[in-house]
């Protein structure tokens, strides 16, 4: 079972939103969100086809994360580097192994790990 919305904090806020609600007050646990943006206007099929993808490929991380009892803001924080994760030159993008010991690895210039949650998840 799945709920879809615009991302508003009264939907998806982690103290009282009723995405939590739903899920902690009247136990729907296996509840997915997808977040929509309503005002994105794909100009073609083909970017339409790409937003939906990308909303499900979400969804998937999200409940992947609920299912390892990541906190809600460890979830967030792979988000925002799954999302990230793109705008990154990755040497080792031919072996799966390899690519993940790569995301491990980078750090910025203060030698914090930009993808340490995304990767930790996709050990």
């Amino acid at each position: 079972m799945g709920i879809g919305t615009d991302n508003a904090s009264v939907m998806v806020g982690i103290n009282n939103g009723v995405f939590k609600i739903l899920k902690e007050e009247y136990n729907l646990h296996h509840l997915i969100l997808t977040l929509y943006n309503y005002l994105a206007v794909s100009h073609t099929y083909q970017e339409a086809i790409e937003t939906i993808k990308r909303n499900k490929t979400v969804a998937r991380i999200v409940h992947l994360a609920e299912a390892f009892c990541l906190i809600p803001e460890d979830i967030d924080k792979v988000l925002v580097q799954y999302r990230n994760i793109g705008e990154h030159e990755w040497e080792n993008k031919d072996d799966t192994i390899k690519f993940w010991c790569e995301v491990l690895q980078c750090k910025d210039a203060a030698g914090n790990n930009l993808y340490q949650e995304l990767g930790n998840l996709a050990k």
